[in-house]
């Protein structure tokens, strides 16, 4: 870098594995007063392929620059990746049923990949890993504050694979005023949701070893995380 600053340009390959896939839909499911009729097909991986279900490569890129108190990073995640699901490792059900108030019928009769409806197969190729967009600056206001945000967006949607919530936009603050006892805290906004999260850490002399808890709701459903760690700071 010149002119005081600092930077960097990275890139990651990684091969990704899919052990298992599970799938149904609701092809017109109907009830009536006087009959139920089911008809939900469903395709998964078989038995004997758990493990292998899908595979393919992937590329990450990622930049950061510091200058002065102040750290930019991006990243892009997934920017190419050829991970597919292999529909010849996956069987498929009927997932029929009929009753009138007399007599039933079902057919849940495990059948080739193949003899499943065209638009269960085709979201099961659709099935892949989109690209995700990750931003984060970090400024020091002052010898003993720091200041960060982050967003993070992932471009796929709820018809392909998802890590996590989909948008996630955070904020934090880092005070070592206490020059002993750092303390973090932080709020995330996410999709359906947000996160909430605090630490601290004790010094003794090149260690910190950290604590920190997080509380993070997402539709409606909380829960609460610990994390305990040893840094070896230079």
């Amino acid at each position: 870098g010149g002119g005081g600053s600092e930077q960097a340009l990275g890139v990651t390959g990684k091969m990704v594995i899919g052990h298992f896939l599970a799938m149904a839909q609701d092809n017109g499911s109907a009830v009536t007063a006087s009959n139920i009729a089911v008809q939900f097909p469903i395709v998964n991986t078989s038995t004997d392929n758990v493990g292998r279900g899908g595979s393919g490569f992937g590329l990450d890129l990622a930049y950061v620059r510091k200058t002065g108190g102040t750290s930019i990073a991006a990243t892009v995640r997934n920017v190419v990746n050829t991970f597919a699901w292999d529909v010849g490792t996956m069987v498929s059900r009927a997932g029929t049923a009929t009753f009138d108030g007399n007599s039933s019928t079902a057919q849940f009769d495990e059948q080739v990949f193949s003899s499943a409806p065209s638009s269960i197969k085709q979201a099961v190729t659709a099935y892949g890993i989109k690209p995700t967009l990750a931003f984060g600056v970090a400024r020091a206001w002052r010898s003993d504050l720091t200041l960060a945000f982050d967003a993070q967006q992932q471009l796929g949607d709820e018809t392909t694979v998802l890590f996590g919530p989909r948008t996630q936009i955070g904020v934090g603050v880092d005070y070592r005023g206490l020059s002993a006892l750092p303390l973090r805290a932080g709020v995330t906004y996410l999709t359906d949701g947000f996160a909430v999260s605090g630490g601290t850490g004790v010094r003794l002399g090149a260690t910190e070893l950290g604590v920190s808890a997080r509380y993070r709701s997402l539709n409606g459903a909380g829960d609460v995380g610990l994390m305990v760690n040893v840094l070896a700071l230079h």
